[in-house]
């Protein structure tokens, strides 16, 4: 598989990194414990959803504009995925754990939808890091790990899509660009699809 060795953990390392020295400066820097709590994780949010475009258009990014930076960023796609599933990860203990601890300004509890949906996308991200080192891969055969990062990757992008959709009210000028950015990953996704079909 692609990626992995010093510069693979590097860029984990720097995701982890990044995350423990911005989340305690987002709660030092803000007015109150709700306002923290907000911009760790609307940052959080916007992080993952940039890791996720990376990984999600790497491979269509290379065939159609090749170079130095697409191969370097298909060549990273495992590492970068790794860091997009840490982010996550942390954007969920800011969900559900901090709240817990510091109760103040604690925004209403999501829908049932948005529980059972995001919750299937969070087991599948896990699903994806957790199959994403060697041994896991052999031992899931390429078959069904194609099947699972396939399923995982477009539920995942569906859910980024509804999110950032229902944000318009709020934020319209980030929602539609964040949109707009989904959308172009997933048509690149579809082109690559075409592409490779006609060349059969």
């Amino acid at each position: 598989m692609a990626g992995g060795g010093p510069r693979g953990r590097f860029l984990i390392a720097g995701t982890a990194i990044l995350w423990t020295i911005a989340i305690p400066a987002f709660y030092a820097s803000a007015s109150s414990t709700a306002d923290a709590r907000h911009l760790a994780g609307l940052w959080t949010a916007r992080g993952g959803i940039a890791f996720f475009l990376v990984v999600f258009s790497a491979r269509p990014l290379t065939e159609f504009w090749p170079g130095h930076a697409t191969r370097w960023l298909r060549r990273h796609r495992r590492d970068l995925g790794l860091c997009f599933a840490l982010t996550m990860a942390v954007h969920l203990v800011l969900v559900l754990a901090v709240p817990l601890i510091w109760p103040e300004g604690s925004a209403e509890a999501p829908d049932r939808v948005t529980l059972v949906g995001g919750g299937f996308a969070y087991a599948l991200i896990a699903a994806m890091a957790l199959t994403s080192f060697d041994r896991t891969t052999r031992a899931l055969g390429p078959r069904a790990w194609n099947r699972l990062h396939r399923t995982g990757a477009w539920t995942v992008w569906f859910v980024f899509v509804q999110t950032t959709a229902g944000g318009l009210p709020d934020q319209p000028g980030v929602s539609i660009l964040t949109t707009g950015l989904l959308l172009g990953a997933a048509l690149l996704r579809l082109a690559s699809f075409l592409r490779a079909r006609r060349s059969r």
